[in-house]
């Protein structure tokens, strides 16, 4: 529950650096492969001063592809969703990640959920649908429909997350995601990349540091 909790911590101060970075007008692409490519040295670095880099051998490289793949994706209908809507009505959103999670592992993994759960289920949707207030104006249906479906692919995400790590270590899904992640972002930089000063380069630094520890 602690690592859930500081690991949610990081998460949130990335949603903000991704905002801040927005108004200055970096695009969600090129947040992205800084996201990636920044994770790169700081996981080698951290598993060669202990001596395990042999951890990254892995032998599952198709299941590591399909979760760069999907997660890429996934982080960058996040990512937009900050972007476009204002931040509390867009983490409002990201909470349903633990709840798509939950339905998704009822069908993929088979777990078995009661009454209590299933309750609460429904409690947090509801919860959702009254901070959101569907039907009132204020909530653009592009930025909700990005951060809905940003969030549907995180909680799928979960669930291959969840497959990994019976092989793999934490740090080798996260080392994989980032490498394979980074080239595909890279294809988007002629379109998409702009210049930046001092600052903006600091967001998307703190984006990469940040999301890493998170």
């Amino acid at each position: 529950l602690g690592l859930r909790l500081l690991g949610v911590t990081f998460l949130s101060v990335m949603t903000l650096l991704v905002k801040l970075a927005g108004e200055r007008g970096i695009h969600v692409f090129e947040m992205m492969f800084w996201r990636h490519l920044t994770t790169v040295p700081l996981v080698l670095v951290w598993l060669g001063s202990r001596g395990n880099l042999s951890s990254l051998r892995t032998p599952r490289f198709g299941a590591h592809l399909r979760r760069a793949i999907l997660g890429t994706v996934g982080m960058s209908l996040m990512f937009g969703s900050f972007v476009v809507l204002p931040l509390a009505e867009a983490t409002t959103l990201n909470f349903t990640v633990p709840l798509f999670a939950t339905i998704l592992a009822i069908f993929m993994l088979k777990d078995r959920v009661g009454y209590w759960r299933w309750s609460a289920l429904i409690v947090g949707f509801g919860g959702v649908l009254v901070i959101a207030q569907p039907g009132h104006g204020h909530l653009p249906l592009a930025g909700a429909a990005l951060g809905l479906s940003g969030a549907f692919m995180i909680a799928l995400l979960s669930i291959l997350v969840k497959d990994l790590n019976r092989t793999d270590q934490p740090l080798t899904i996260v080392f994989w995601f980032a490498a394979m992640g980074a080239p595909m972002m890279a294809l988007t930089l002629p379109f998409v990349m702009t210049g930046h000063d001092s600052a903006a380069w600091l967001l998307l630094f703190g984006i990469g540091v940040i999301g890493t520890l998170g």
